[in-house]
């Protein structure tokens, strides 16, 4: 189990040059949205989300995006193509419809 995921984490995370996990900075800190939590109209089709299903972090977006009832319309979203092989490699596929 261990081995497992270590290399799951040593392809998906970000890590440090020790093969530590380092997380990210981000310039954004806010919400999105007003302080009742409604999605605001004027940011309709203004996000787009990519979710691949061996993703960790894309789990959680897409069960968010789920739990928020926060619809396609609000924030379109693109389902990658599960893969092993690419996904090896750092790949990340998009189906021939998108």
């Amino acid at each position: 189990y261990k081995l497992l995921w270590q290399r799951l984490m040593a392809e998906l995370a970000p890590q440090s040059k020790d093969g530590q996990y380092v997380r990210p900075t981000y310039k954004f800190q806010g919400w999105i949205g007003g302080d009742g939590g409604e999605f605001p109209d004027q940011d309709l089709g203004r996000y787009h989300v990519y979710l691949g299903n061996p993703c960790p972090w894309c789990h959680r977006v897409k069960l968010v995006l789920g739990v928020k009832g926060i619809t396609s319309d609000q924030v379109s979203v693109t389902q990658l193509v599960d893969d092993p092989t690419k996904a090896s490699r750092g790949g990340w596929i998009l189906s021939d419809s998108d």
